[in-house]
């Protein structure tokens, strides 16, 4: 990721392009015009999702920083562990094959 062009402010080309992959996707499974209907919903579960989860991480880190730093950092590293471990196991559920273009 060292030759990454960066987009945005925390967003690199190579994450967009992972993300976009996914989006492509869960909209293969949807047809002509409920593809828009489906890129704003996965858009707004996204947000939504990132928003729980800072969240989530926030409120972990300040309950276990009352202890020491180290701990709240590793209790934090291991929830993202074990979320990410989860996602990847979710994977398997996408479609193989997304929608063809051009067809209207």
């Amino acid at each position: 990721m060292s030759g990454a062009r960066r987009i945005g402010y925390h967003l690199s080309s190579e994450q967009f392009a992972a993300g976009r992959l996914v989006a492509n996707a869960v909209a293969a499974e949807q047809a002509g015009f409920d593809q828009g209907s489906a890129s704003g919903s996965l858009s707004a579960v996204q947000q939504l999702a990132a928003a729980i989860g800072s969240a989530a991480i926030t409120s972990i880190w300040f309950s276990s920083m009352a202890t020491n730093i180290p701990t709240a950092m590793i209790t934090c590293l291991a929830v993202v562990a074990v979320v990410l471990v989860g996602c990847m196991a979710l994977v398997g559920l996408l479609p193989r094959k997304a929608a063809e273009e051009g067809g209207h």
